[in-house]
């Protein structure tokens, strides 16, 4: 079964979601980046990028301070502090350092 790496930030200036998805080594694996809004719905917005796929299993990261940290907490992923090293701090996560994915070049 193929798995969702899902990353979700509060307008964080450095992820960068083409590095994160050219590392990838399956191409049927799925990274999903998440821009939420801090507000009082904002578990609503987590849920709603959660049920797009109930039947994959998935690698949940939360980026940012302490409201990433606390929806971490809730939604049993990981949190991860926004720093310029983000993208490697995710992708060493995941699991998926080592290789870049065959066909980088063409990817969507």
């Amino acid at each position: 079964m193929f798995t969702r790496y899902i990353a979700m930030h509060f307008g964080s200036p450095n992820i960068n979601p083409e590095k994160l998805k050219d590392k990838l080594t399956d191409t049927s694996d799925a990274v999903e980046v998440y821009p939420l809004s801090d507000g009082p719905d904002v578990e609503d917005q987590v849920e709603l990028a959660l049920l797009t796929d109930l039947v994959r299993p998935l690698k949940l990261s939360f980026i940012g301070g302490d409201v990433a940290k606390r929806l971490a907490e809730a939604y049993f992923g990981s949190w991860i502090e926004d720093t310029p090293m983000v993208n490697d701090d995710l992708l060493a996560f995941w699991g998926i350092t080592e290789h870049e994915r065959p066909d980088a070049s063409i990817a969507s």
